[in-house]
């Protein structure tokens, strides 16, 4: 039989539990929706490393260093890449459908983020 306060107990670890469970639900589902890292390795590998660097590991130039983009510089990114910034092309004709969420999911994978 279990004592009043260790079934309190039980119950209160068991909501902290299903909390800390729901509240990373949302960055799970973002993580899935922004695309696969193993395709965006093969696009950055085909697009951008030449600029970008192999690995992210940029080469010096005047190209952004893309291990300093944030998660939460996705609209950023999205503009920059699609649209061209300063000495960069717009990819925007040149990307599939899926490309950029795959370029993303693999530099926040690769960058530790």
């Amino acid at each position: 039989m279990i004592s009043t306060s260790s079934s309190s107990l039980l119950r209160w670890c068991a909501a902290v539990l299903s909390a800390a469970l729901l509240a990373s639900l949302p960055a799970l589902v973002f993580a899935f929706e922004q695309g696969d890292p193993v395709r965006g390795a093969r696009v950055y590998r085909q697009f951008c490393q030449h600029c970008h660097g192999p690995n992210l590991v940029n080469p010096g130039t005047v190209s952004f260093d893309l291990r300093r983009l944030q998660p939460d510089e996705y609209p950023r990114f999205s503009q920059s890449v699609m649209n061209g910034k300063g000495n960069m092309p717009p990819w925007k004709a040149i990307l599939k459908e899926g490309d950029l969420d795959a370029i993303w999911a693999y530099i926040m994978t690769a960058r530790g983020g």
